[in-house]
Parts: structure tokens; sequence; C-alpha cells
């Protein structure tokens, strides 16, 4: 199987492996030390200085010159080496601490699109082994079932080795420019992971809110949730061992996906907005309106569809809509930056 994290990494754009670079500079600077050319013209020039302090013979003080001199550039070549390797090594350890969302965005493409080859090799051998559901089942069955039960568990490998990767592009990126990686083991799995994550349908039936004149419809949504197929705990890829008959639900039905942090703070945004505390209007109205950004906008099928258009019929407008740009979310008061200057 190739390797998909050292895959993945070869596409961060400007991305180099800290830890072997360190390691190639490390062995250069030993090999440097070890060459002695500054060695060699410390000690030359030490003889060169007792020539001058000592001798009485002008042609051992020139021999002396002379060897100092023919070791110069040796010394020189020692300094200007390992200051050029040090000064990388720095540079180096600063680019890997600041990789930027952007710059990971292929390599997340890469894994959502082996993510998709899998899917499609997992639905294939789906069809094989139709109704065997464990190991035992497939002992029993012919050749060909039995083959196709064992590619299902290397495609469970694979499953893992891709999300393992994920996670690892992910902490590539400084936490003040991402989501937490809780988000990401909760809504970086599946595309819509508000209905199927056990994580945030456990959100949904706790809430507590009561329904006042103009929420009553989305509440009943949102405290609702079918009941979740799989629970899966957040620091884990498979809910407990139930690997293959997991990754085949995830063919079928759970649409899986690696996104790019720039999706994954989407999704994230919008999923709070819908369980936010409606306290007014506005909030029901970033409610709704998150509901149309996580569902619709991103082709994603609600299991019970919420019938927005009549809730937001029904609403009185947006108090403040003059400072919310087209996506709905509030923007900052074009007079307040006016007056700071920014």
């Amino acid at each position: 199987m190739t390797n998909l994290w050292t895959e993945a990494q070869a596409r961060i754009t400007g991305y180099v492996n800290g830890a072997a670079e360190n390691e190639r500079i490390a062995t250069l600077l030993r090999d440097l030390n070890a060459a002695g050319w500054d060695a060699e013209l410390r000690k030359a020039d030490a003889e060169f200085l007792w020539a001058i302090e000592n001798s009485h013979d002008l042609a051992e003080i020139r021999a002396a010159h002379d060897a100092r001199e023919a070791l110069q550039q040796g010394g020189h070549a020692y300094n200007e080496i390992r200051e050029r390797l040090q000064r990388l090594r720095a540079d180096r350890n600063e680019e890997a601490r600041n990789i930027n969302p952007e710059d990971t965005e292929p390599a997340f493409a890469y894994l959502h699109d082996r993510l998709g080859q899998l899917v499609a090799r997992v639905r294939e051998l789906d069809r094989t082994v139709q109704g065997v559901q464990n190991i035992n089942q497939a002992l029993r069955g012919d050749d060909t079932v039995l083959q196709a039960w064992r590619d299902l568990e290397d495609a469970a490998d694979e499953y893992e080795a891709i999300r393992a990767a994920q996670t690892a592009v992910f902490r590539m990126v400084p936490e003040s420019y991402r989501p937490d990686i809780t988000e990401l083991a909760t809504i970086g799995h599946l595309t819509n992971a508000f209905e199927h994550e056990a994580y945030w349908v456990g959100w949904r039936r706790n809430d507590r809110q009561k329904a006042g004149r103009y929420d009553t419809a989305y509440l009943e949504w949102l405290h609702d949730p079918a009941p979740t197929k799989w629970t899966r705990v957040e620091n884990s890829v498979y809910p407990g061992d139930e690997r293959v008959p997991y990754l085949r639900w995830l063919a079928q039905t759970g649409r899986p996906w690696v996104p790019t942090i720039a999706q994954l703070n989407s999704a994230s945004i919008d999923i709070k907005a819908m369980l936010t505390p409606l306290s007014d209007t506005n909030r029901i109205h970033g409610a709704i309106d998150a509901y149309d950004r996580y569902y619709d906008a991103r082709g994603v099928k609600a299991a019970r569809p919420l019938d927005t258009v009549t809730i937001r019929a029904k609403l009185p407008a947006y108090v403040g809509k003059r400072n919310r740009g087209t996506d709905g979310r509030p923007h900052a008061d074009p007079r307040i930056i006016a007056l700071i200057g920014e």
C-alpha cells in the first residue's frame, strides 16, 4: 500500500520534511567539523605568529606565512558553509511551524480522492459479500466471498491510514489557524456529521431550549434527530471492533469526506449556529441560514428536511441586516471600521 502520509506530505505547498532536513544538516555539520579545515587554519595561523615573534630567519617566517595563506580558502569555506547550514536549519524549522491552511489543501484533496476510490472499491466488494456480516460467515462461503472479505479487511486498514494522514496534516497547521482537533474528529469524517455522529446527535437531544413564538418548528426538528447507527469515540476511527461493517455502511450511506481546513471551519460554524440558544429573532434567522448553508448549499440530504422557507416567511426581518453579507453572517459595522481606520 502506498504510504499515504508521505504522499500527502509531498503535496503540501512549500513543504520540507523538517526531521529529514535537520538530520541532513546535522550530518553535514559533523562532516564539516571532521574535515578539519578550520583546525588546520588555526594551527597554521599560530605557527605564523610564533615565527613572527620568535624566528631570526625571514625565510622561515615567509614559509609560515605562505602555509597559512594556502589554508585560508579552506578556512573561509568552513566559516561560510557552517553559517549557511545553521541559517538554513533555523529557516526550515520556522517554515515547519508556519504552514498555512491554504498550503494543506492539495494534501487534503489527495486524501479525499483516495477516500473516494476506496469507497468505490468497498461498494464493489459489498456486492460480492452481500449478506455476509462477519469472518465466520465468510469462511462458510465460497472462495470469491472469502477473498472479498479479506479485501474488505485490507480496505479497513487503508481507511484507517487515510484518517491518520488526515490528522497528521491537520496538526501541521498551527492551532491558531485551524479548528480544534475535536472538530476534526466529530465533523471531519462524515459529510453530514450533524445527523450521523453520536457526538452531535447527543448535543441535539440534550438541548433544553423551550419553543417560543417563531422557533417551534425549528426546535422540533433540532430536538428529534434520528438515532445514530454507530457510536464512535472522537479519538477513534472505528466504533469499537466493528471495522468492516462500519466501512460498508460508510460506503453505502455515510458519505465520508476529507475536508480542507476551510471546509471544516465552515461546517463547524454552521453546526454551532444551528445549536446556538435562540434568544432573539436574529439568532433564529442565523440558525435557519446555517441550516441552508450546511445542507442545501453543500448538497447534503437531511434525514428529515426542515422547511426553512416557511419559517423564514413568518419571522420578523433581521435587525441590523445592512451589516450582513450575502452569506447571512454579521459583518463589522462600516462606520466602526471608518472610525478605527482599518
